[in-house]
């Protein structure tokens, strides 16, 4: 198969400095499916990178103009990338298109209609109705994307969870178009020394949603059991100057480091490695690999009641507690803290379930649905 996966960012080589899930996805499919198969992806342009590359087979071409990455806002760069991306897609030969994060869905979808190829979206979590609540006005732009999105025919939409699927069939009329692929893991070994004082860690954009701000104030509860107790904190977000604030606050400043973006993704592995305990205190992920993660290193983890994190945990391998209540977050976190014969338990656990997420198995579902809407495709044209 000619395959055209889009994404807004993707690794500069097998090093994979990934930074968002979606480029997990996009990266780790290309990886394994382009031994097999033809696999482009189109994608942007970053500072220091090529227009045109290949590695590991996959061919890589960045397009619109050259932009430092973002989690959020950059609508004028993120339209520069769409219409550029569309206008090279629509110029190639391939005979299917996938589309892995909300900003590609319609250049996934117009790039389809112009080759009168099948499209088919990767899907994270549906956010109709909740963009505002979570990322203030201008969220107004997500919730039209997703509108827009959810009206369009696609041929399929592989869903990251069943949590995920069951959102979609209250908008997508074809549940049958509906599939569900997990998020996968690929943790090489790695050796490192753990944190001679019990540390956390934390891995998340520093936005409100994630409640970064819950795990802070469990940490006040709890320092007086724990006065070496260390917390290191990655990831960058407009919360970031007032989390730092709450640390100050409730007196755990010299306890919790914020690392910011770190490029390496292998050395976010180690941070998360040399630690005793791996906290999500969000409140929305559409599955939540940063937990399939931590499980692959070794580390116990404490995490929100909601419906995909115990999907994809089975509440194995950590602590689940109840979202958004500080005084439950901060009771798991003692008792794993506390309990050597209980990290060894959860260690065992999470190993064994990470291992049913690994990313050749998770690829091979992903190309069996392929081959299949293709073969459909075919079919339908005779």
């Amino acid at each position: 198969m000619r395959l055209c996966f889009i994404t807004e960012y993707f690794p500069t080589g097998s090093s994979c400095d990934i930074r968002g899930g979606a480029e997990v996805v996009a990266f780790y499919e290309a990886k394994y499916l382009a031994r097999d198969h033809d696999i482009n992806v189109i994608t942007s342009c970053e500072p220091g990178t090529k227009r045109e590359d290949v590695f590991d087979n996959i061919k890589v071409f960045r397009c619109g103009r050259i932009r430092n990455y973002v989690q959020l806002n950059a609508f004028a760069d993120r339209i520069s990338f769409i219409r550029s991306a569309y206008l090279f897609g629509k110029k190639q030969e391939y005979d299917l298109v996938v589309g892995f994060s909300i900003i590609t869905y319609p250049v996934a979808w117009t790039i389809s209609k112009k080759l009168k190829i099948p499209c088919i979206i990767r899907y994270h979590d549906v956010l109709v109705g909740r963009w505002i609540k979570n990322f203030g006005l201008t969220g107004i732009i997500g919730e039209l994307f997703e509108r827009y999105t959810l009206s369009r025919n696609f041929a399929a939409f592989i869903a990251v969870s069943n949590y995920t699927a069951n959102n979609l069939k209250k908008y997508i009329r074809d549940k049958e178009k509906i599939y569900v692929v997990h998020n996968g893991v690929e943790v090489p070994e790695i050796t490192v020394t753990k944190s001679q004082n019990p540390t956390i860690a934390c891995v998340s954009r520093l936005v409100k949603y994630k409640h970064t701000d819950d795990l802070i104030n469990a940490l006040g509860l709890i320092i007086k059991d724990f006065p070496d107790l260390q917390c290191k904190i990655i990831g960058t977000g407009f919360e970031e100057e007032k989390l730092r604030q709450l640390a100050t606050q409730t007196g755990v400043a010299e306890h919790v480091t914020f690392l910011g973006f770190v490029k390496d993704h292998m050395d976010v592995l180690r941070i998360v490695k040399s630690s005793h305990v791996f906290c999500l205190p969000s409140s929305l992920e559409g599955f939540g690999i940063v937990i399939i993660e931590a499980m692959a290193c070794g580390v116990p983890f404490v995490a929100t009641d909601i419906a995909p994190i115990l999907e994809v945990s089975e509440r194995k391998g950590g602590l689940i507690y109840k979202c958004r209540d500080v005084g439950d977050l901060a009771e798991k976190l003692k008792i794993i803290l506390g309990d050597i014969q209980l990290q060894n338990r959860l260690i065992d656990e999470g190993l064994k379930r990470a291992q049913e997420f690994h990313w050749s198995n998770i690829s091979a579902k992903s190309e069996v649905i392929y081959k299949k809407i293709l073969s459909e495709w075919c079919h339908s044209k005779d």
